[in-house]
């Protein structure tokens, strides 16, 4: 045990002092202020310099090894691991922690998030958001700890990938032009295409991943994972 924690530990040091990526070129207008009821605990991020979105990533990798066990996940411990104060109601999405980057456009959040009808459902989160369509704008502001990185570290704390949970392309329809000129959908049969999801757990701690290219366009080459979305919560029961 002794060797898997100093295991640990040198890997989130070497991820400590990889080399940041290029941040991309400043929007020529600054990301209008979002509601507080919907981002509570909201910081610019030259307010809080030393809080990154490589150093939120390190300290949410800390968190999730520091949890021997699911009942550990309370607020309190959260807040006491992540040296941080997140803010807001109780509950669900509650309470945040929220930098914003107003020249990418860019702002990531830790949450915290339980109910007392399902404690089974409480669960932390590490989300990067961004004003437009996240899914589709350069990530490269907040993908100095690409997918990789998080990856390696897990299984470093001894966390095992659950391949039983891989999720793949399901049928869908795409549409086509028949021999009129008119055009027509075709029902595609499903595809061996793992959807970007990936899962994990170490006894009944569990942690998923939804991640994405650097870059969304087929034709970059920038297409390293980045990830949008690394929660830690109960580890999911088998699946057949």
């Amino acid at each position: 045990m002794h060797l898997l924690r100093t295991r640990v530990a040198a890997l989130l040091a070497c991820l400590a002092s990889a080399c940041a990526h290029p941040t991309p070129r400043p929007q020529d207008s600054a990301m209008p202020a979002p509601p507080e009821s919907r981002y509570p605990g909201l910081h610019m991020q030259d307010e809080v310099p030393d809080m990154s979105p490589a150093e939120m990533g390190r300290r949410f990798l800390q968190l999730i090894d520091s949890l021997q066990r699911y009942d550990q996940l309370t607020l309190d411990h959260v807040q006491q691991v992540m040296r941080l104060k997140l803010e807001g109601q109780r509950g669900r999405p509650g309470p945040q922690f929220n930098v914003r980057m107003p020249e990418s456009g860019w702002h990531y959040a830790i949450g915290f998030s339980e109910s007392d009808d399902e404690p089974n459902h409480t669960r932390a989160e590490l989300d990067f958001l961004h004003r437009d369509d996240a899914g589709l704008v350069d990530m490269a502001a907040v993908c100095a700890l690409d997918f990789e990185a998080y990856h390696q570290a897990l299984l470093a704390m001894g966390f095992v990938e659950r391949t039983d949970l891989v999720t793949y392309e399901l049928q869908h329809w795409i549409p086509f032009t028949n021999a009129q000129g008119e055009t027509e959908h075709r029902l595609m049969p499903p595809q061996p295409v793992p959807l970007p999801y990936a899962d994990y757990s170490r006894g009944d701690v569990g942690v998923s991943i939804r991640y994405r290219p650097e870059v969304a366009h087929i034709e970059s080459d920038r297409r390293r994972p980045c990830v949008r979305r690394i929660a830690v919560g109960m580890a999911a029961a088998p699946r057949p």
